[in-house]
């Protein structure tokens, strides 16, 4: 009789082995460059074949699951269309599993607003010569602020409608020229500078609600000689 009793006991724990806990993922964290949201974590645990259940909140409402990261063995998982409006509050957690095992939901991501929370840029910029002078270029960088109804990409403009822009000749801290601009690209014209000299540019961008902010690579040109250069030039050959 205690034999068979000490049988049960040891098969009522067994489900208890079999199905431990994991640890939670942990370090979550939401980078977001021109509203594309990415979540990244890093795993606690040492087993293999752990997978990953990503939800989410809008406006501190109820969790939901992230469709496109149920299931998924990666440690990353794109909210970019899940974060669609760009005036909302977001968050999200984490929950690691295996065929045994799982953990309990991560502690949520802090709460992550994509309007001052993504950073914005670099602008799209060249440099074109003109004679003595230059003309430069800008135009927006590429977005990915997702518009659920048109089922597309919308405009930087979108949320922020006017951009403040900061063009540095050579290097900071020179006086920038200012440009303030309400359209994709535009083009502008700085003539009767020095000849034969290099000039390099910079542009940075700010707005009204934007958060961090990442300015255009120095992009160099040398202007054209004086026609006067040139004939000396030709003599003294």
């Amino acid at each position: 009789m205690m034999v068979r009793l000490q049988c049960l006991l040891q098969l009522c724990h067994l489900p208890l082995l079999a199905i431990g806990i994991l640890l939670p993922p942990r370090n979550l964290n939401i980078t977001s460059r021109n509203f594309k949201h990415i979540l990244t974590w890093e795993e606690p645990n040492t087993e293999s074949d752990i997978f990953y259940n990503v939800v989410y909140q809008i406006n501190y409402g109820l969790f939901s699951p992230a469709d496109n990261c149920s299931n998924i063995t990666s440690r990353h998982c794109d909210l970019t269309k899940l974060f669609s409006g760009f005036l909302g509050r977001y968050s999200a957690r984490v929950q690691s599993f295996t065929s045994t095992e799982r953990s309990e939901p991560s502690p949520p991501t802090p709460i992550f607003k994509p309007l001052n929370d993504t950073v914005v840029g670099p602008p799209i910029v060249d440099v074109v010569v003109a004679g003595s002078g230059i003309n430069i270029s800008i135009s927006l960088p590429v977005s990915y602020l997702w518009n659920k109804e048109k089922k597309n990409f919308d405009s930087i403009l979108t949320a922020y409608p006017t951009i403040d822009y900061k063009i540095y000749l050579n290097s900071p801290p020179e006086k920038p020229i200012t440009e303030v601009s309400h359209v994709e690209s535009f083009t502008i014209p700085i003539p009767s500078l020095y000849p034969s000299t290099t000039y390099c540019v910079t542009v940075s961008m700010d707005s009204e609600n934007m958060g961090p902010s990442i300015p255009s690579p120095k992009k160099c040109v040398i202007t054209e000689g004086s026609r006067v250069e040139g004939i000396c030039d030709f003599i003294h050959l």
